[in-house]
């Protein structure tokens, strides 16, 4: 942040955002000595929207340029015989904070390929796998695994002690972002969901910077947080969240 970009937050923001930024700040002119400059601007972000969200803000969603019509059952079906869908989840390296809660019933929506449902069912009595399309990959799955092929937008969530996401909730219209939300929460009592902030150039249809999406969450889940803001393959375009309620470590 230049002087001059500085003096004129200074002169229009409130106290309480000036405060916060002043914290930011000293976050990114510190001399780094041995700190990566990527975990550097990652405790600024946290920093930065844990803070932000307290304050009333507009939520308005950027607007990709692309119709939610394209986006049906039939595409995301399409999606999942791509070979990067068969292999990523992003829900896969949160495996160890989520089995630290030890829940019996485990509800994650988009379930895609499977390979988080498959990795947590061994430390659980019950999952169930939600998705709008079915992966080819879901095949021999556990005997505690379920999956259901429904609609999050229209139709029920089962109930579980915990629900969880990743990448999933970015996909959905602006004007369903909210009622899901709540829908969520209703579920269950531990919520942890991983959301890309970024427009990924055909999918995302509510991008959303971090402070939002925690805001979106505290209207529902007074106990919701910012576990976690980073960047994506290390691309500071591609920010990343995590918003969550599980007891903090």
């Amino acid at each position: 942040m230049t002087s001059r970009a500085w003096t004129r937050i200074k002169a229009w923001a409130p106290r309480r955002i000036k405060s916060r930024m002043r914290q930011v700040r000293a976050l990114l002119v510190r001399p780094s000595g041995g700190d990566d400059p990527m975990q550097l601007a990652r405790r600024a972000l946290v920093s930065s929207h844990s803070q932000l969200s307290g304050f009333d803000l507009v939520l308005v969603p950027r607007q990709p340029q692309r119709p939610e019509e394209t986006l049906t059952s039939s595409f995301y079906e399409r999606q999942h015989h791509d070979i990067h869908y068969r292999r990523n989840n992003w829900l896969l390296d949160q495996l160890p904070v989520l089995k630290a809660i030890s829940p019996r019933t485990v509800v994650e929506v988009g379930s895609g390929n499977g390979r988080f449902i498959r990795a947590v069912a061994p430390y659980v009595e019950h999952v169930i796998g939600i998705d709008w399309a079915r992966s080819p990959e879901l095949v021999d799955l556990p005997h505690n695994v379920d999956i259901l092929q429904s609609d999050v937008v229209t139709a029920p969530i089962p109930s579980a002690d915990l629900i969880c996401s990743a990448d999933v909730l970015e996909h959905l219209a602006p004007r369903v972002v909210d009622p899901v939300i709540a829908k969520l929460v209703a579920a269950g009592p531990y919520q942890h969901h991983v959301i890309a902030c970024y427009d990924d150039g055909h999918s995302h249809l509510s991008i959303l910077p971090p402070a939002a999406w925690l805001s979106l969450f505290l209207k529902h889940c007074p106990t919701a947080y910012l576990a976690d803001v980073h960047y994506r393959r290390q691309d500071p375009m591609q920010i990343v969240c995590i918003v969550s309620n599980l007891p903090r470590s």
